[in-house]
């Protein structure tokens, strides 16, 4: 073999050296883009936009400080019926609005030169046992008779064993509002007591309804209602309530309020007006 043919055989088997170098490293990265996938970013979290958001809970508003929450008609036991009318004339006395036949009694208001009527009949079921219809009218000059506006009856004698109702001022305006007191049957004798007063048509129409009062008393004291109910702190027989809770129920900024209470002796209740 001659010189140049050696050095011509280096010289080739040195560049095909080369040239797989160069291919491979070609491959290699080849190989690592297609293996070797880049890890991917966590996605970014989004926040919801304020229209997105969960919907809030309503906004309670409370009374202001020394304010007490506003006493409702929930419960209430006289009720807006049919409103019959008692064809009768506009002057005739309260008892001429007495069901022909049954007993009662009957008073009236004046509301701004309107006489408001209202009505308590008793009765009795086969057996003996009373029964109470309750009823408050104004006179309509269009249906040419007395309109019974507000309603309430036990007619199977299943629901109270007394019914009464006080005429007093308890807003300040020189009218006089209506508290009607059913007391219910059983050892509890429960007292709901429902305060009428009167829209801006004169027409009557019940304000509000205190909660019921266990062996309840009630009396009208200098505008406001003084009511008692049972409290039996240890267990107590229902007959025999060691404390009563004393509330005084009164008329504040439009509405009727629990203003004071406080727990006092048996010996401290009086005899109830209802």
């Amino acid at each position: 073999m001659t010189r140049n043919l050696r050095i011509a055989i280096v010289a080739g088997a040195a560049g095909a050296f080369v040239l797989g170098l160069f291919v491979g490293v070609l491959l290699g990265r080849s190989d690592d883009d297609v293996l070797v996938a880049p890890t991917p970013s966590p996605s970014a979290s989004v926040s919801p936009s304020p229209s997105a958001a969960a919907p809030q809970a309503p906004v309670v508003t409370t009374p202001s400080p020394g304010v007490a929450p506003a006493i409702s008609t929930e419960g209430q036991i006289l009720r807006e019926g049919a409103r019959p009318v008692v064809p009768v004339g506009s002057t005739v006395p309260c008892n001429a609005l007495i069901e022909p036949g049954a007993l009662g009694e009957c008073g009236e208001v004046d509301v701004a030169g309107q006489r408001v009527v209202w009505v308590i009949q008793q009765g009795a079921t086969p057996t003996g046992t009373p029964t109470f219809r309750t009823r408050v009218f104004t006179f309509v000059p269009a249906a040419a008779g007395w309109v019974e506006w507000l309603e309430a009856s036990d007619p199977a004698g299943e629901q109270w064993v007394d019914v009464n109702i006080l005429e007093t001022d308890l807003t300040g305006d020189g009218v006089m509002e209506l508290l009607v007191g059913f007391r219910g049957i059983g050892e509890t004798q429960m007292l709901d007591v429902d305060i009428v007063g009167y829209t801006q048509a004169n027409l009557p129409v019940v304000m509000a309804h205190p909660d019921p009062a266990i062996r309840g008393s009630v009396v009208a004291s200098a505008g406001a209602i003084q009511e008692y109910s049972a409290q039996y702190p240890a267990g107590e027989p229902v007959c025999c309530p060691p404390s009563y809770l004393h509330q005084t129920i009164g008329y504040e900024d439009g509405f009727f309020r629990v203003l004071a209470s406080e727990t006092v002796l048996v010996t401290a209740v009086p005899l109830s007006q209802l």
